[in-house]
């Protein structure tokens, strides 16, 4: 099954550089050249990645970005823009955009990018991850073992645990956390309360083995712990 990709773009030249290295073989495009179009496309149509410019007609990339992340959550938003000051860029994410492309970009490495975000997606989709020696991480069921003990966890702490193992290496903030329970549609909460889902998910992990393995980076935020 082909991958569904929404072009938002109203330079016609950025757009035929962009359909020249897409492999049309695995991927469908769709495009847009204003804001209104976008809007028109995301209401009726699914897409896996969209590559959405900010200043076009009528109804900005911003916007744009904002109405396909309230419609699927599972897209991958990129957003390919000459407005790449930090504020753009955080207010790029803070809308729910993956990632942010400074133009001008290399068309090549765009459509890298989109290929190997959609190739870990699926891996981490499909398969059962072996993330540390004791763990299993079943992203497909939603299920995490620990030394073949099945963990049962609330929502919330399944998204606080499984955003950990998926990133063993990184320090995830409270405000990264608590950013994603509410993508999650799972409510709005604050550091004391992601600081309470830890809590209670090390008592859970606590009970079925004595090794430490959800860690604290002191005024950081929370990590796997690296044994």
């Amino acid at each position: 099954m082909k991958h569904r990709i929404l072009i938002v773009e109203d330079e016609d030249e950025i757009v035929r550089l962009i359909l020249n290295r897409i492999n049309h073989e695995c991927y469908d495009v769709s495009i847009a050249k204003d804001g209104k179009e976008a809007f028109a496309l995301i209401e009726h149509e699914v897409f896996d990645v969209a590559v959405i410019d900010i200043m076009i007609p009528f109804i900005d990339g911003y916007d744009v970005c904002s109405q396909l992340r309230a419609k699927n959550k599972e897209s991958l938003i990129m957003i390919a823009s000459s407005l790449g000051t930090e504020e753009h860029k955080l207010k790029g994410y803070d809308l729910g955009a993956d990632d942010f492309i400074s133009k001008p970009f290399s068309p090549r490495e765009l459509v890298a990018k989109i290929d190997a975000s959609l190739k870990r997606r699926y891996e981490m989709i499909n398969s059962n991850i072996t993330v540390l020696r004791s763990i299993s991480h079943d992203r497909l069921a939603r299920k995490i073992q620990i030394s073949d003990s099945l963990l049962v966890l609330t929502p919330s702490e399944y998204l606080i645990f499984s955003m950990l193992l998926v990133n063993p290496r990184n320090i995830i903030s409270r405000d990264q956390l608590a950013q994603a329970i509410y993508d999650s549609d799972m409510g709005e909460i604050d550091a004391r309360g992601i600081d309470t889902h830890i809590y209670n998910l090390r008592k859970k992990i606590a009970s079925v083995t004595q090794e430490q393995i959800v860690v604290t980076q002191r005024g950081l935020g929370y990590k796997i712990n690296e044994f």
